[in-house]
């Protein structure tokens, strides 16, 4: 019943909205509500937490789902040039005049959203007419989406697919970027100032993630990676479908364990736990014993990880 008497709440402040011409969207009604609320004092029984881009209640958010599931609240859509503007020329206190002053909040919006290609409009003294160019429009949905590859490779060198796959593959790239940058090596900062050094510092860089590379097809039954990439591309409809895990690798997100019942890993997670193999310095009391080494005995996923690696153990 909550539910229901907070949806009513809802819809009215929706509608008046509405009325006064304000967009009646769901960043609008969450602020609104949060000021009839907490200025106002009108119980509505969300509650809110202060964003750094305002207020925002997850109940409310539920409630506002709920409704338009059940057709009860339909967003109004929001054209970025119109009512904004021709609502301003309009207006009875302080409507917006002259060609000069309309030219100019028109140029904004403009410069901002792009879309004037979509829109048949004048700039009048006291108004500002417009209407939208269906032809032009229901062209750009047509193509809504649709975007070409093109290639200077001929088709003997690669054919339409490869050239979608390489294309696809640009993520690879992306995300030995980051590794370098941010995740795993840190490439910066860089402490030299001659370039000879510095181009020696990214070398250095790019051969540690060479490495780490190698090291995350070995290691990736281990890891949360895709360690049968062959049988998600199988599943695939086309190149152009969206990527498909392979259900060794679904499995795997899902349980946590791998296939011989092994805790699943991130990169970074195990090589923090290969790093606590250590080698120890035994210095006995009795000071007729020599003192001796003594290394870690690896677990059993350590020595999975060792093993993938081609690491012998025990290390000589």
């Amino acid at each position: 019943m909550k539910t229901f008497e907070q949806a009513r709440v809802v819809f009215r402040l929706s509608e008046a909205l509405k009325a006064r011409g304000s967009w009646a969207e769901e960043t609008h009604i969450q602020k609104a509500m949060y000021f009839l609320q907490e200025l106002l004092g009108v119980p509505t029984g969300f509650e809110f937490i202060l964003y750094k881009h305002g207020p925002f209640s997850f109940d409310l958010r539920a409630t506002l789902t709920f409704m338009e599931a059940e057709d009860l609240i339909a967003w109004q859509p929001r054209n970025p040039y119109g009512p904004s503007l021709a609502a301003a020329t309009s207006r009875p206190k302080r409507p917006l005049r002259g060609k000069h002053n309309i030219g100019i909040r028109a140029g904004k919006v403009l410069n901002r959203y792009k879309m004037g290609k979509h829109l048949e409009w004048r700039i009048e003294e006291d108004s500002f007419p417009y209407e939208r160019k269906k032809v032009n429009i229901e062209r750009a949905q047509s193509l809504d989406g649709i975007y070409v590859i093109r290639s200077s490779v001929k088709t003997e060198a690669l054919s339409s697919q490869q050239v979608v796959e390489s294309y696809k593959s640009l993520a690879d790239v992306e995300r030995a970027f980051r590794s370098l940058k941010t995740v795993d090596l840190h490439v910066r900062p860089i402490h030299h100032r001659l370039p000879d050094r510095v181009r020696a510092h990214i070398l250095l860089c790019l051969l540690a993630y060479y490495v780490e590379w190698h090291m995350r097809q070995r290691l990736a039954p281990l890891l949360f990676d895709d360690h049968a990439t062959p049988n998600g591309q199988a599943a695939r409809a086309s190149i152009v479908a969206a990527a498909q895990r392979s259900p060794a690798a679904t499995s795997k997100a899902l349980s946590k364990m791998t296939e011989d019942g092994l805790k699943v890993h991130s990169f970074q997670t195990l090589l923090g736990d290969l790093a606590t193999i250590v080698k120890n310095r035994i210095a006995p009391k009795d000071q007729t014993t020599p003192a001796f080494d003594i290394i870690t005995t690896p677990t059993a996923i350590q020595q999975k990880a060792l093993d993938l690696l081609g690491v012998p153990w025990p290390i000589k």
